[in-house]
This record gives C-alpha cells, structure tokens and sequence, in this order.
C-alpha cells in the first residue's frame, strides 16, 4: 500500500510542475504579444493557426482579460456596456480597478457613471468567486462579438 503512494506523489508532483510551467509560459507568451503592434500581434496568430492552432486558440481565448477592457475604444466598450445585463457588470466592477473605473467614466455621462456607482454601494461586498465568474462571463460576451466582428480587441 504505501509503495503505491510513494510511486503516485512524484508523478503527481511532475504533473502540477509541468501544468504550473505550462500557465506560466503561456502567461510570458501574452505579455510578450501584447507588447507587440496589433499589426504583428494578428500575423503572429495567423502563423501560430498553421503551425499550433491549439496555440493560437488558447493565446487567443486568453490574451484579453477584464481589465484589458480600459484600453478598448469608446464606441466598442459602449457596445458590450448595452449587450451584457447591468446585474452582471455590477457584479463583475466590484473587483475593477480605479483605471478601469476611470475608464467607464469616460465612456458614460455623469448621471450614468452616478446611477453605476450608486448600484455598485448598494449592493455591498460580494464573493470573489461570484466576481470572478461575471467577470469571465463578460469576457465570454466579448470574445463572441469580437468573433462576430462587431468589436476590436487588439489595441491599434
């Protein structure tokens, strides 16, 4: 019995070392891309299609996060602010930082921003995990209209 625990903890030892190294590449390769010109970022992914499509899918599912929303222009981020229900961007912003706080504000009037605000005081602390998941159903809303082409996700 205890030879097959023995035999059991390095191979699961191996395998969370490989998942960690694996997350922390694949987290190295978007920050590199992101540095990129939007120009070489989408002929990079186009290489990466032909050669490692399970690559690109992955860098590309993950290369926009929540707070990647602050750099998007106006008019893209006024789309997905009327597509995606209120309820779910109150619960998503309570984990916003103050530059994407600041960024929602420059998007909307001051009555608008005032009522956000309001909604977000109102409704108090709230899990992380229930942030976490409105946040991730946001960028799932996102990535589908940008799929659509009805928004840009690379910075130009």
């Amino acid at each position: 019995m205890q030879s097959s625990l023995t035999l059991a903890s390095p191979l699961n030892f191996n395998l969370r070392m490989a998942t960690e190294k694996t997350f922390k590449n694949l987290k190295m390769a978007i920050a590199a891309m992101k540095s990129l010109p939007v120009d070489q970022q989408k002929k990079l992914i186009m290489n990466l299609v032909s050669k490692d499509p399970a690559l690109a899918k992955e860098l590309l599912e993950n290369i926009f996060e929540f707070e990647d929303i602050s750099g998007m222009a106006q008019a893209d981020f006024k789309l997905i602010w009327f597509e995606i229900p209120r309820q779910t961007w109150y619960v998503a912003l309570r984990g916003a930082t103050d530059k994407l706080m600041m960024f929602i504000r420059s998007c909307q009037t001051q009555r608008a921003f005032n009522e956000l605000m309001t909604e977000l005081k109102l409704m108090g602390p709230q899990p992380v995990s229930k942030v976490q998941a409105a946040q991730q159903e946001i960028l799932k809303d996102i990535q589908s209209l940008a799929k659509q082409e009805r928004i840009q996700l690379l910075k130009k």
